[in-house]
This record gives structure tokens, sequence and C-alpha cells, in this order.
């Protein structure tokens, strides 16, 4: 079965999974490691801990392990530790033929979901600077081969040697039968590279006169803020024919990125005039030209004062002087390490600019190049859908052009369904810019994106361009107050461009504004700062808009997070000193809440102050001091009478320093609490679940404390990305993958009840410029879409359709459900027919579909169902739908037999096609022999029994007995588990809920003790975990059912019973904690799923016991708020106080446990976690599973119980 993934990262196209045709012998010595010699695969180099292992991989006896020195992703300010513990597997020496494809193939898995690792192939030649070519690929838990097909260009690699290296940066993977073999396919050297110039080139520059106005070129940070007109281009005012770009004071733009040799040198030519000819003592008060590398290190041609005539500047550096400084250069990924841009900024001058040249060399005439873009004919570039579209395609060509051209482009959308399609021959000798008005696609709602390429009549490239342009429904405005942006650079953008940013976001709904002032001083901000917070502000108002604000120590203090990013040690304050610190603060607060009324309407203090360290690394604002910071302002503000609006904020789902935080009161001086999420994907850890969890930890304080992320942020890595930190994780290489995260983002905290802000929108959503005059990103329509379709949704339920899917449900104000559906892994496809309930579904633009078959991707799809239909049964319509093409199409069920003594596997072909794979053992049990590997050809609609002898004497409850095994259908390997039972929970009827026992007769009983004393599981790092004897504690468990419930029943001996009353942390003291995996699913190294129920039993504050949710299966809501955690009323309990201890006794209804069968022959995982708190400085907990690791979020472990007569 082939199965075709996208993962376009680092600017190509990767086919993962793909069977392609090819020929030749691999030239890849070893690729299957089985020659192996002083610790390493032999003809293969390692660095860091990179071993060998034999039984992993199912299609060969080996595999290599490669795990970095870093469990998890490092934050954006530690790539450098990054790569210093990453683990590195490679090739130093590759054979290859120039100008030739080869498809490099291997398999994979991570030991985390959403894994990212880099395949780097390096040109080196003695004396020449090295050239990398990096592939990121996102691995999953599961085999799966990865493919990328690459062609050795000649001119990058002739004459030099190649070798191939395989990065882990964080976590681990493993890597199995690399291989690269030769294909068929010729290389094509006409096709255009992704950043299009070409050697026959002169003038580099696309576009270098502005005779195609903004096309290649964009907006970009200016260094102050004073209201000023636009950026025009000029018809009257010029050097060379067509245009130039005039700039007035306070602007600056910047031109696409650029390929970049750093051994070559470069001559960056322009000419510029001006009507403002004074003469600035500082010289950076008038205008400047750079040459910038994306680490920002540029060189500059600063003017301080212009002529009235156009005069030409110029500066001459080699490519290798702007490469950034070495600790920079750590953290630039490969593929940038060698790309630069143009930036023209204005202070107090404003100025004229035209012609420019960046070429190879020392400084010759200028000399325009042929070049193409698209003009829109509407404002903004935003046309109606269904109304007549035009844009002018523009084709610049001085000098005259003699020979015939063709002129061709393509139009399509997201999913890359054509619209539009032509083929123009052009004769073009005059010598100016021709233009042309054409009609383009306006029937469906999205971005639209238009490739424009110039040949010759034999096809020869010459020009292309990229046009973007966006068809609405209506221009009719809505606010969606879940939906909000931050307003970056306060002093660093121009008031025009702070206005048509608002303009363009209004249309996606945007409800709110948050803005970032970390500099302002005691006193007063200085005057064109808080002249610039005022009209930004001003702005966001008259969009209707509210308006957020973080506030730090002014500049210069020595609390100042800015401040101590440069001091090598942070001198601990002493308490009176921090007491002074927080009322200076508090008095600081006042006076910018009163000097900012009526402009800012909600405060958060500090900005991410979980991560304001000294460069040792030590805090200098603990949660403590921030705790006391809040009281102050909060004491402050109550005894001036002012009403005031107090945030706390953090950086990432930092639960430590949350807890820690509420923990010291700071709920009680606090309205809200902010975080910021700059994180790769929303599946890597689950976003979700990670905000619920932060949810759970403030609702144990406070439950009326608002949450809200105020700097959600995911770039893209593109032409005209200038960015400085797009080296880092929080960036995709495809634009696909990009809009789906942002979108997802969005449902994820939606779906939560949080607000979500978005940080960089000019450059993340849109760009002024690029395209002319705006550059959508498809993430654009998507977020329209998502925040049309759900305006006025506070919360939403996620449940589980399909493992291979991301589904919630929402209910509109009119009652009516929907559910947002996409794949869980960028690149994985598949389709549905809509349930019978369902009215119609919209995909990731909006577009209302006319079919009942429903395309599922990683974009988000919308499904609507008609009114009134429960919830309850659109989630069960959905999970018994036949979905096609998101799995492996073999499905296993297993069985035991009644005497325990033979084991059944049943393989079953649910399709109407044949189905050829195998069937691998990876581990079963000690002693269990005959499974050995099993190839199968399943015809449509058939089975396969398997039946295997096994010691009866193994189903024991303090025995682990599991299975697991691996299914390979074409190049999709999948591993899977069998755990099987070994407590037998005994029916017994009539049992009373009394914690009397007298009733459990014929119960199996479990004792813990010592030898089930886990040794992962304390909640804070002072306590011990010394176990003092059987009078410490020791605890005997039974389990058993009826038709109606199931039933746990606890007889604890404790010396010292510690209670602490507050559910939700039961866990903190003596109590208990059950799990339920219903639907016995776990796979090894996977977190909680749908059907996973998790319980802590505890007494509360009234000595009553109580059973609360900790996490919820889906459908399973509890109370009159239908809440997803809380006390569950439809448990029951009951608690007993004995003479050497206490006694619980549970019973869980069918109602408590939704997925499960109460019947003979259910097996289902589960598992219990006994806590004993000592009144010392001792804790432990027992478990009768693995004491190795710990059971909170990890249902592999879990032990298997079935349901016996």
């Amino acid at each position: 079965m082939k199965c075709n993934k996208i993962l376009m990262i680092f600017f190509l196209i990767v086919l993962l999974a793909a069977q392609t045709a090819s020929s030749g012998a691999p030239i890849f010595s070893n690729g299957n490691f089985e020659s192996f010699s002083e610790g390493k695969p032999s003809h293969w180099f390692i660095h860091g801990n990179v071993v060998r292992i034999e039984g992993e991989y199912p299609r060969g006896k080996y595999c290599m392990l490669m795990k970095s020195g870093l469990e998890e992703r490092s934050g954006r300010s530690a790539q450098k530790e990054e790569k210093e513990k990453a683990a590195y597997l490679g090739l130093p020496s590759v054979e290859y033929a120039p100008n030739q494809a080869y498809e490099i193939s291997f398999y994979a898995k991570g030991i985390v979901d959403g894994l990212p690792i880099s395949l780097i192939l390096t040109a080196k030649k003695k004396g020449e600077p090295p050239v990398y070519i990096s592939k990121q690929f996102i691995l999953t838990r599961e085999w799966a081969k990865y493919i990328y097909n690459y062609n050795f260009p000649e001119k990058i690699w002739a004459d030099k040697n190649c070798n191939l290296t395989i990065i882990v940066s964080y976590s681990g993977a493993y890597i199995a039968e690399v291989t690269a073999v030769k294909q068929d396919k010729a290389v094509d050297e006409k096709k255009p590279s992704g950043i299009s110039w070409t050697e026959e080139r002169k003038n580099i520059l696309i576009n270098a006169g502005f005779e195609l106005k903004w096309g290649g070129w964009g907006m970009d940070l200016c260094s102050d803020n004073e209201p000023g007109p636009s950026v025009e281009f000029d018809s009257k005012v010029i050097h060379s024919d067509g245009y130039s770009l005039k700039m007035p004071a306070h602007n600056g733009i910047s031109s696409m990125r650029y390929n970049m040799d750093p051994d070559q040198t470069y001559t960056l030519s322009f000419y510029a005039r001006s009507d403002d000819t004074a003469k600035y003592e500082n010289i950076n008060d008038c205008a400047s030209v750079l040459a910038l590398h994306p680490t920002w290190q540029n060189k500059k041609i600063t003017i301080n004062q212009f002529g009235k005539n156009w005069q030409r500047y110029s500066i001459t550096f080699k490519g290798k002087e702007i490469q950034g400084k070495p600790r920079q250069m750590k953290t630039c990924p490969p593929y940038e390490m060698n790309s630069m841009y143009i930036k023209i900024t204005t202070k107090k001058a404003a100025a004229w600019f035209d012609s420019f040249q960046l070429e190879k060399g020392v400084l010759t005439e200028y000399r325009p190049e042929i070049d193409i873009s698209a003009e829109a004919t509407v404002k903004n570039s935003m046309y109606l859908q269904n109304k007549k579209a035009e844009a002018v395609i523009h084709i610049q060509h001085q000098g005259g052009i003699k020979k015939k051209l063709l002129l061709s482009w393509i139009i399509n959308t997201v999913y890359g369904n054509v619209l539009q399609k032509k083929e123009i021959i052009l004769d073009l000798t005059k010598k100016d810019t021709s233009s042309m008005k054409t009609e383009i696609p306006s029937g469906i709602q999205g971005v639209m994106n238009m490739v424009i390429i110039l040949t010759d009549e034999n096809k020869n490239f010459i020009s292309q361009s990229k046009w973007r342009y966006f068809v609405i429904d209506s221009f009719d405005k809505f606010q969606n107050p879940m939906l909000g942006y931050q307003n970056d650079g306060i002093d660093q953008w121009p008031l025009w461009l702070i206005n048509t940013r608002a303009e363009i976001l209004s249309f996606l709904g945007i409800g709110y504004t948050k803005i970032a002032l970390f500099m302002l001083s005691h006193s007063d901000a200085s005057k064109s700062y808080d002249t610039a917070i005022k009209n930004i502000t001003k702005i966001n108002k008259d969009y209707g808009l509210e308006v957020m604000a973080h506030i730090d120590f002014p500049a210069g203090h020595n609390l100042n997070a800015y401040t101590y990013r440069k001091k090598e040690k942070f001198e601990e304050p002493s308490v009176d000193e921090d007491k002074a610190y927080a009322e200076f603060f508090g008095k600081h607060f006042l006076e910018n809440n009163k000097k900012y009324s009526g402009y800012i309407d909600k405060w958060y203090i500090f900005g991410e102050p979980n991560l304001y360290r000294d460069q040792n690394g030590k805090s200098i604002m603990p949660p403590e001091r921030a705790a006391g910071i809040y009281k102050a302002v909060y004491e402050q503000a109550a005894k001036s009478g002012e009403k005031v609006f107090i945030g706390g904020s953090m950086n990432g789902s930092d639960f430590t320093y949350l807890d820690k935080l509420f923990q010291n009161n700071a709920g009680k001086y606090m309205d809200r609490m902010n975080y910021h999420s700059y994180r790769v994907s929303p599946e890597s850890p689950f976003l979700y679940g990670d905000i619920i969890k932060m949810r759970e930890i403030i609702n144990r304080y406070n439950k009326n404390i608002g949450l809200v992320n105020g700097e959600q942020y995911y770039g893209i890595r593109d032409e005209y990305t200038t960015w400085g930190e797009f080296g880092a994780h929080y960036f995709a290489d495809d634009e696909a993958d990009h809009a789906g995260r942002m979108v997802q983002n969005f449902l994820h905290h939606l779906a939560a009840g949080i607000q979500m802000c978005y940080f960089n929108c000019k450059g993340t959503i849109f760009q002024i410029g690029r395209s002319d005059p705006v550059h959508y990103y498809y993430a654009y329509s998507g977020l329209r879409a998502a925040s049309k379709f759900l305006n006025g949704v506070k919360k939403g339920v996620y449940f589980e359709a399909h493992k291979s899917l991301r589904t919630f449900i929402f209910e509109k104000p009119d009652g009516i459900r929907l559910v947002t559906v996409n794949t869980r892994e960028f690149g994985k496809n598949g389709a549905m027919e809509l349930p019978a309930c369902s009215s119609h579904a919209c995909d990731f633009n909006g577009n209302r579909l006319e079919t009942r078959n429903l395309s599922l991707s990683w974009l988000p799809s919308y499904i609507f169902f008609k009114k009134n239909i429960p919830a309850e049964e659109i989630i069960a319509e959905l999970r018994n739908i036949k979905y096609k093409g998101l799995e492996i199409p073999i499905q296993i069920a297993y069985d035991i037999s009644e005497d325990k003594d033979k084991i059944t596997m049943t393989l079953s072909n649910p399709y109407g096609s044949p189905v050829p794979g195998k069937l691998y053992f990876k581990s079963v049990p000690a002693g269990w022999s005959g499974f050995n590997d099993i190839k199968f050809d399943l015809k449509a609609n058939s089975t396969l029994d398997c039946s295997f002898n096994v010691p009866q004497s193994d189903f024991k409850w303090k025995n682990d007995i599991r299975i697991d095994y691996a299914l390979e259908c074409g190049d999709i390997i999948e591993d899977q588990s069998a755990r099987f039972p070994t407590i037998f929970a005994k029916k017994i009827k009539n049992l009373k809920i009394d914690a009397d026992l007298a009733d459990w007769n014929g119960a199996e009983w479990m004792s813990l003790g010592e030898d089930t004393m886990l040794l992962t599981e304390l909640t804070e790092k002072s306590l011990k975990r010394v176990y003092k004897g059987r009078n410490d504690f020791t605890g005997d468990i039974a389990v058993s059912w009826d038709e109606n419930s199931f039933f746990i029943a606890l007889k604890a001996h404790d010396d010292e019973i510690v209670f602490n009353g507050i559910p939700g942390i039961f866990w903190q003291s003596d109590s208990f904690q059950l799990y339920f995996d219903q639907q016995n699913n776990a796979k090894k190294g996977k977190n909680y799923d749908s059907d996973d129920a998790v319980y802590q039993i505890g007494l509360d504050q009234n000595g009553k016991p109580v059973a609360w949710l900790e996490k919820n299966p889906t459908g399973r809501y509890i109370g009159d708020a239908n809440l997803s955690t809380g006390i569950d009323g439809d448990i029951t309990c009951a608690y007993k106080k004995t003479a050497d201890g206490y006694i619980f006794e549970t019973a869980f209804s069918g109602s408590a446990l939704p997925h499960m069968n109460f019947k003979t022959g259910t097996i289902f995982g589960f598992s219990i976690t006994i806590h004993d708190k000592d009144g010392d400085d001792r804790q432990k907990a027992f478990t009768p599973g693995t004491v190795k690791e710990s059971n909170y979020r990890n249902p592999y472990v879990w032990k298997g119980v079935m349901l016996v007569e």
C-alpha cells in the first residue's frame, strides 16, 4: 500500500513512505549497520550517545539508537546547548555523480511524537566555504520510511567531497536502512530554484528599480515611530525608467532573501536624493541601507546628508563578513547560513531611492534585469467572492527584447487545486515596462497563489514571481473575543502600516490586541514613546478592540529582565529590599495605569518572569518574589481606590512555576494569568492537554481567574522571511504545514476556553508588500474561517473519533454543533463519508462542500450538524464511521482461553481489496516460544487466526504479560502491543459500599509492601523515600464487578495517617489514584487517549470520602457545569478508620466508565497508585505494576484486568 506523506521542510518536498521507481545499487556503505567495529558501524562516524540495537527494527537485524543529552526540547535561548548535546551519525565520504538524481531514504521512529531530525549533505573543497543542503523530517513513534529526492547540481558539487550527517537535537530516534539509489530521471538544469536568480543575471536583486512596485520588497522595522505618510512608488521623480521608491521619514522596507556565497565579493549600490538637504550631526538620524545576514550582522551605508540631485552610493564586502559572530552562527541553520537581504530605513529625513544593484565583484554600471510580477486592482488585494476579479501583470524589460517570450502562470489554493492555467506568447520590443490586465478566479473563498514564469520560446527560464490575493465572502466585519494579536515593536512601525494591519486583521474577527511596555521609565516615558503608545492604542480602539499591555520594571532598574541579561551575577536582595522593590513597582504600575487610562484596559505584570535570569542562570524573578509584587500592586490600588485589572504572566506551560506562584497566594491578587507559547506543533506534546493542566492548577486555588495565551507564535521560513529567529524550532518550511498549525493552535485554545493572541502577525498571517500590495499567507483564510464559524463559542470538547485524527466539538450560540477535524500528522491524508446526522461540511477556507465525501488532511475542516442533535450522538456517529487511508489496513484482536493455556490473535482485513503484509513479534514473555514472524496476504473481508500455547502459571497478578509486535504493509510499519490480563476480577453481586468488606468473599487480594514501592513517585524533591517496615505501610487491594459497576477495595495498614483535604491534589497526602484504559489499547511511550480515565480518591476538608475526576474519558462530564475535572457524584465511596490504618471501598458505575463493557471476558487496562504521606519529610507510593515507571500519563505500564464469573 502506498502512503504519500508530504513533509516539505527546509524548502524542498519530501515524500514520506512513498514507493519510487529507481535504478542502480545503493551508494551508501553499510547502511544496514551489520558491519560493526570499535564501537561504531564500519564506514560511519558517530558523535554523542549513538549505539547499535538488535531486535528493535522489524525489517532487519540492527538499527542505530541516537539519544541526545537533552530529554526535552530546550527553550529558544538554549539552541547552543541542543547543538552541543546532539547525537550525530554520518558518513565522512559519499560517492556520487554530479547532475544525477538520487533517492536518499531511511527508516526511523522517534522516542517521542513530533521529533525533528535533520539530514545534512555537506559539499567541501579545500580553500572554499562548505555548502550545506539540509532536510528536516518530523518523526512519530511508529516506524516509517522517509525519502529525500535530491539532484547533485554540478555547479555546487563539482570536484567536492560529500559527507552525510543525521542529527537528533533532543530526545532520541531509531534509524535503520539508510540508502541512496540512483534514479532514472535526469537533472533539469532549466528549473528555477526556490530563490530565483540565475548565474546569467548581473543584478541579483529582483525588481531592483521598483518598476514592479512592491514585487519582491516588503515593509520592515524602522527605528522610531512618529506620524508620517506611507511609502509610495513615484513615477515623476525617478533616476531610471518607470518608478522610484519614495520613502517618507520613519519608514523601513526590505528585499526578499537571496543566495550568498560566503567567499564571494559583492558590491551593493543604489541612487538616492532628497528635498531635505539638512546635515544631521548624528549620522543615524537620517537614513541607511544595509546588506544583512539572517543573524542581523550587516554591512551598512549610513547617509547623514542628501543632495537634491541623484547620487550613487555603494559598498563592497565579502559574503562571510556579514555571516554573523560564531556564537550566532551556532544557532543559524545550515540552509540559512548562506543568504542575505537588503534593508532601507529612513528616520528624520524623507528620500527617494532607485536603481539598486547587488552584483558579484566590483561596482559596474547599473543594469536592470527582466522581471515580472502582478498587482491587485482592489484595495489590499482583497476580492469579493463571485464578482469579476482582475489583476495586472507587469513585465520589466528596459532595453527591449527582440525575441519572443512565453509568459505562463498557474493559480492554485492551499490544497494545490489548480483554478487557472495560462500561457501567452509575448513580443516585447519597446524599451519600457509592459503591462496586461487579466481576469483571475474568484469563485471560492481563500488565499490564492499565483506563480508567474517567464521563459523564452524554448522554455529556457528567465524569471518568476509569486503573487497572492484573498477572496472574501463578505466585507462585513465581526469580532471574536477569543482571538487577538500583539502589536510588537511599539516605536518601530509607522502609523500608516499599523492602521493597514489593523484593517486587514479586522476581517479575521480580531477581538483584542496586546502591547508590550517593557521600557517605561519610573517617572515618565519618553515623549515619542509615549506618543507611539497612545497612537497605537487609539488605532486599535477605533476598530473596537480591547487593549491589553505588559509592564515590566523600568529600563535600567536592577530587577529589569533586560538589564540582567547582560549581567554575570544577580545579587539576591534582602527581605527589606524585596519589600521596597515591590512597593516601588506598585507606584510605577499605578502611575502608568493613570497615564494610560482610556487607552489600556488590562495590564499584565512582567513578560516572562520565569525566564528572567542572569548569565549564570540564577532566577531574578522566582515565583515567591513575583507573588509579592502582585500583592503590592493590589494593595496599593485598593488603598488609592483605583480600579485596575491585574494579570500574571509566564513563558510556556511552566507547571512548576505556575503552581509555586499560586502556592504563594498570587491568586488572591490577580484577575487573570497569561502565558506565552512558542512550540513546534500542537501535537508535540498535545497542546490542549497542557492548557487543561494549567487550568486545573489554577482551579485548585481560584476558579475565577482567567487564563489567556498572550503570545502564540509559529513562523514560516520562506524567501520573504527576514525575522532573525527563523533558525528556531517554531518555524515551518512548508506553508501548508504552517497554515494547519496556526489554525490548530486557535482551535486547541478555543476548545479549552482560552483566549489566544498571535505574535508577529505581520510575518505569519500576511505581509505588507512582497506581493503587490499585500502578501497573504494561507493561514489568513484558515483563521478567518475558524474565527467566523466559531464566533460566540466560549469552549469546546475534545474527543477521539479516530487515533489518527484530532477532533473537537463546539456548540454555537444558536444551538448548532460543529466538529473540527484534521489529521494529527502533517502529510497523512484520508477521507470519510459525512454522518447522516450532519447537514454539510466546509473546507479549511470556509467554502461549503457540495459532496458528502470529506477529504481529511492536516488542514482543519468543519462538519456542521443538524440542530438539536446531542453531542453524544454526534461523537458515537463519528466513531462508527469507516475512515479511509488513515491507518494500516489490518486489525488485530486477541483472546485468552478459559484455562489460560492458549492465546489467539485474529488478523482481519475489513476492506474490499487484498492486503499483503507481515507481522513481526518484537518481544514476548520469558519462556514463551513459537512466536515466529507471520507473512500474510489477506483477501478482502477475510480473517486469519493465529493460536499459540502459553504457560498457564504465568497469569498471576505480579506478572506483566504483554506481546509487542509490528505490522508491516508496504512502507508503513506500525508498532502495536497486546496486554493480557493478570488480574481476574470475580463477579460479586449485591456488594454494599460501606467500608465493611464482609461481602468480599472469594475475591483475590493483592498485597502491596516494600517490594511494590514506586521508585519515581515523589511530590517534592525535598521529600525522602524511606520505608521503615510493615507498620509504616502495607496495603491490600481487591477488585470485583457486576452488570452495573466496577468495585475496588483497599485495606491500608498505616502507622501515621495524613489527609490534606484538598480534592485535585489528594496525591500530596494519604490517598490513592485509579487508572483505567477502558479499551485496553495503550501503546508504548504514548500518553493518555480518549478512553482513559484517572481518578483520585481521598477525604475532603469535611472528612468525607470523594472521587476526584483527574482525567475524563471522552464524553464524560460531571456536575451542572459539565466539567471535565472535579468531584464525580456518580462514584460511590466509603471510608473507615481502623485500629492500624483505614479502609476505602469504591464503586464505579457504568456512566463513569462509558467505554467499558460490564460483561464476562472484557479485558481492560488498570492500575492503582497508593500514596503514603508521613508527618515528617517522607512520602512513598505503591503500585501492583512496575516500580520503575510512574502510572501518570503512562498507560502502557498499567496492568491488564479480565472480568470473570
